[in-house]
């Protein structure tokens, strides 16, 4: 289960209460969390979160990349089962040109026909219907290039991906699309964006700060089941047949202020 972030009162009732259940938990892996907190309105954030210079800056690659050719983007939000099927073959073009496709340990969502499929039958049946996604794809002379991959649930923005052809790195794609996107979030009432771990640098220049950890649990509600299932991941990984990073401390709840409770994404 997760993501339970230990900043959210409510997620981590959730776990004592599962705790109370009798359910066996074992705590599987934790990422940093990256928030920006957002102002009620774009201006304010363009002023006193993005502050002109670097506002300028975005302008720059925007207008550049535009004189070096016919440059687009198409903001999908509620896709029908065509637009859905065009919208992942960008995304999947992307990807295929994206620097994902020569480092190893790079973990393709659009690449990979498993994966492909299951974000798109879970786009049609459940995100395009229930207006929870939003995704934005830069075309550049009539090719896909670039996009921000997101989903919104109420007051809350998650960036579950964005990716760009390495042909056009130089460009900054990512920069117009990151502006596009917390633009269009601020003015529909999102309030906090949440990002995910790594770049943080690059992040921070958004305005985006860490704000806790997110965390994926295993949740066996028959605990007998549960306890085998740890013991043999650690004889595993004690005779190397299976490298683990699970991590078997036991539970522990924070008494935090409460937030908007977590979302599965």
């Amino acid at each position: 289960i997760g993501p339970v972030r230990n900043s959210v009162a409510a997620d981590q009732a959730m776990l004592r209460q599962l705790q109370e259940a009798r359910v066996f938990l074992q705590h599987h892996d934790s990422r940093e969390e990256i928030t920006l907190h957002a102002p009620d309105t774009w201006e304010e954030y363009r002023s006193e979160v993005l502050g002109s210079k670097f506002a300028r800056k975005v302008g720059y690659y925007e207008r550049r990349m535009q004189r070096a050719g016919h440059t687009t983007v198409r903001h999908y939000r509620q896709p029908d089962e065509d637009e859905t099927k065009t919208m992942f073959d960008a995304l999947s073009s992307v990807e295929a040109a994206s620097w994902m496709a020569t480092r190893d340990g790079a973990i393709p969502r659009f690449t990979n026909p498993d994966l492909s499929r299951f974000w798109q039958l879970l786009t049609t049946e459940h995100l395009s219907p229930g207006d929870f996604l939003d995704c934005w794809v830069m075309s550049f002379d009539h090719r896909p290039v670039s996009f921000c991959f997101t989903l919104t649930n109420d007051s809350v923005r998650y960036v579950i991906a964005n990716n760009y052809d390495s042909a056009v790195k130089d460009h900054r794609t990512g920069s117009t699309l990151y502006q596009m996107m917390i633009k269009d979030g601020i003015e529909r009432g999102v309030r906090r964006f949440e990002f995910a771990d790594g770049d943080l640098h690059y992040k921070s220049l958004w305005g985006a700060h860490p704000d806790g950890s997110r965390d994926t649990w295993l949740a066996v509600p028959n605990r007998l089941l549960g306890y085998a299932a740890s013991a043999v991941s650690r004889i595993k990984g004690l005779t190397g047949s299976r490298h683990s990073a699970t991590d078997h401390t036991p539970v522990k709840t924070s008494q935090q202020t409460p937030e908007t409770p977590a979302a599965e994404a």
